[in-house]
């Protein structure tokens, strides 16, 4: 998206206070379903203020997938201390969004798990630590906001049954 588009838009939000209020907005307008790909095909082409438009809507979707799977790889980065960073990132991904995506992409995501590196290494790559008790208590003080935060928006996301945008 262009920034001056990305600006009118912002600008044309700025009355909403959360994100469930943008989300409202989209979808009284019904552009949540706006891709950028298929506004043309949804009437929304050549004049139209929607044409390149990507729904907030959907972007948070896209970003909730992301904080799903980061809130079950902290979880198990705390639960098994001992484990290898590697099989706790595959198990967190089978565990939360593997089935959003096709059967070629997911084998190719749980390759890359390979590559991850040590725990120690992550430890100190992410947060600058390496005692694996100031690790866990990082961790823990991460997931009780962020937790909380992806159960509410699920939960706002699937009774207002959008959980399939494209």
């Amino acid at each position: 998206m262009k920034c001056g588009l990305l600006m009118k838009h912002a600008e044309a939000n700025k009355d909403c206070k959360t994100i469930e209020q943008l989300v409202e907005k989209e979808m009284g307008k019904g552009i949540h379903v706006l891709n950028g790909m298929n506004n043309a095909k949804l009437g929304h082409g050549d004049g139209d203020p929607y044409k390149d438009y990507e729904s907030a809507a959907r972007t948070i979707l896209r970003l909730l997938y992301l904080l799903t799977l980061l809130t079950h790889l902290m979880k198990n980065l705390k639960a098994y201390p001992e484990e290898l960073v590697s099989n706790i990132a595959k198990k967190s991904y089978e565990d939360s969004i593997e089935g959003f995506h096709p059967a070629v992409l997911r084998e190719g995501i749980k390759a890359a798990f390979m590559t991850v590196p040590t725990r120690k290494e992550f430890m100190e790559n992410a947060f600058g630590v390496t005692d694996k008790q100031v690790f866990s208590n990082i961790l823990g003080e991460i997931l009780k906001p962020l937790a909380g935060f992806v159960a509410r928006m699920w939960k706002y996301y699937k009774d207002k049954k959008i959980t399939n945008l494209e």
